[in-house]
């Protein structure tokens, strides 16, 4: 990707398309052996835990279902959720048990068409109210000014606290639904619980990112400092494969410092 960019700059979007794609798939699959991995080494009263079907199965059919999610503008969520949730738990083992697993697209159906419903109405509410300020900014400025500044929060509000609400509901009831034998799971997780994880989460994103900043603006001094230029970066991008494997080591060291979070 790197060297197609510095060769023909005008194949950068399609490269990095081409990219986000494949990594996409590749991370589904590597989430599939991952889990295997760390099921298949973990004992609960002497008897291990296990993982049947196929990595390679798993990610085509995230794959496919993400295919779906962009066209329908993400309705059809529930249903990749169910169908994803029903891939790992139906290839879940307990020693010689396989789980069983009921959940379906109505198991979180509710709570996700009713933040998707104010999510919606909240961005066509800003769109109206900006769209009328861009006609008549002296009307924009003395009527809907406040309600402009009102409805921004409540969307940045609601979108901050739709996805520990979601995931908490979808974790819960998905997760209930799993039974192993007579035996049935009940699992119970709150929103708030999730929003300190997510604060602390964000905390760390924003540590890495200031430092990685740092990093790049000294790297930028010390080249401008040696008499470097853009032009000369431009030049030096295009000599040979080892400058190129340079950058890509550098993006790669920035991916494995976000991983690392």
């Amino acid at each position: 990707v790197f060297y197609v960019t510095a060769a023909n700059p005008r194949m950068a979007g399609v490269a990095y398309i081409a990219l986000f794609a494949i990594l996409f798939f590749l991370a589904g699959y590597a989430a599939y052996r991952g889990r295997r991995f760390r099921l298949t080494r973990t004992l609960w009263r002497g008897i291990r835990l296990g993982q049947s079907g196929s990595a390679w199965g798993y990610a085509f059919l995230r794959l496919g279902w993400i295919s779906l999610m962009i066209p329908t503008l993400g309705l059809v969520y529930p249903a990749m959720a169910a169908s994803l949730y029903r891939y790992r738990f139906s290839n879940t083992w307990y020693g010689d048990h396989r789980f069983g697993f009921s959940g379906r697209a109505s198991t979180i159906a509710g709570p996700f068409y009713m933040l998707y419903g104010i999510n919606v109405v909240l961005i066509v509410a800003a769109v109206l109210i900006f769209g009328v300020g861009t006609t008549d900014q002296t009307r924009f400025n003395s009527t809907n000014g406040v309600a402009a500044v009102l409805i921004f929060f409540l969307l940045l509000i609601s979108v901050v606290l739709s996805v520990p609400f979601l995931i908490s509901r979808e974790r819960s009831r998905m997760l209930s639904t799993l039974s192993l034998g007579g035996a049935k799971l009940r699992v119970k997780i709150r929103a708030r619980d999730l929003l300190g994880q997510y604060g602390m989460y964000s905390l760390m994103v924003t540590i890495v990112s200031t430092s990685l900043t740092i990093v790049g603006a000294l790297a930028i001094w010390a080249f401008a400092g040696f008499g470097g230029s853009l032009g000369d970066a431009e030049a030096l991008l295009g000599r040979g494969v080892a400058p190129i494997v340079l950058v890509g080591l550098g993006y790669l060291t920035v991916l494995a410092s976000y991983a690392l979070v």
